[in-house]
């Protein structure tokens, strides 16, 4: 990889209208960012990397960090990290094999910032949470730039 940023713009949305009002700003050439594990890999892999105008790190908006009870369901955030779901009393009791194959991804360092939708939204084949999370009959919401809220299965 060259000495050249993949990106010149970074911001930190509080929201999630931020975040959607930031994509549309940048009319494609901007991307989400949580972990970032496996945007600096592939980055690192390419000799001529993919190169955007912004990153939006989606780490400072609380609900995308958020494990809770909701009625029926647990609501896990966009940016929940593998070590939170780890750590999490309410998915060890409710989720323990969620908790086991975030587990065994990369080391302590990976866990620590690698995001649980981060694999999802990647959909790489050594993705083990998103595994559980097929078994568990998980949707996910997802946020589009019309302000449409759509719940998808994983």
């Amino acid at each position: 990889m060259t000495g050249m940023s993949i990106w010149s713009d970074y911001h930190l949305p509080a929201s999630v209208d931020e975040a959607l009002a930031l994509l549309a700003q940048y009319k494609g050439n901007a991307r989400i960012i949580a972990g970032g594990t496996d945007l600096l890999v592939g980055a690192r892999a390419e000799e001529e990397p993919e190169t955007y105008q912004a990153l939006i790190d989606i780490t400072r908006i609380l609900e995308l960090r958020a494990v809770q009870k909701q009625e029926d369901a647990i609501v896990l955030g966009a940016a929940v990290t593998h070590t939170e779901v780890i750590h999490s009393a309410l998915l060890e009791a409710e989720a323990t094999c969620l908790v086991e194959s975030c587990g065994v991804i990369g080391g302590p360092q990976v866990r620590n910032v690698a995001t649980l939708g981060g694999n999802v939204a990647h959909a790489l084949p050594a993705g083990d949470g998103t595994i559980s999370l097929v078994a568990l009959g998980a949707e996910g919401l997802v946020a589009w730039s019309d302000g449409i809220r759509e719940w998808l299965p994983v």
